[in-house]
């Protein structure tokens, strides 16, 4: 799945890319990616986002880093050089899609992904429910 995302990044670069991110943040009924590439001559290029095959690829690596009572990750980054490094890291307490999931939202994935509740961070709906 990672070298997948790999791919799907560096094939949705710019030419002339040096270094390559893609943001992600998700809940269990939506994700949002985007990718900015970092080019030779220093500037920033935002891209729409990847491949689909890179997108399924983030959605199946959401469910298999799922661990029981710990939950898995609202976001995530990804970062690819020139030499072909790849860099993960992922994303377990803050808030998904700049804060602005819903309860409903953060419910559903709370019902997909149960978290214990020492695992829920104070702004989780279910941390405090009523």
């Amino acid at each position: 799945m990672l070298t997948v995302i790999g791919r799907s990044m560096v094939a949705s670069a710019p030419d002339q890319w040096e270094e390559v991110t893609l943001l992600v943040s998700a809940v269990h009924s939506m994700m949002e990616s985007g990718l900015e590439a970092r080019t030779a001559d220093g500037s920033i290029v935002d891209t729409e986002t990847i491949d689909d095959a890179g997108e399924e690829a983030l959605e199946e690596l959401r469910d298999v880093m799922y661990q029981p009572g710990k939950g898995t990750w609202y976001g995530a980054k990804f970062t690819v050089d020139a030499t072909g490094r790849f860099e993960a890291d992922f994303d377990y307490d803050n808030p998904p899609l700049d804060g602005d999931a819903t309860a409903e939202m953060l419910t559903d994935d709370q019902q997909r992904f149960p978290r214990s509740p020492d695992q829920l961070p104070d702004w989780h709906p279910a941390k405090n429910p009523g």
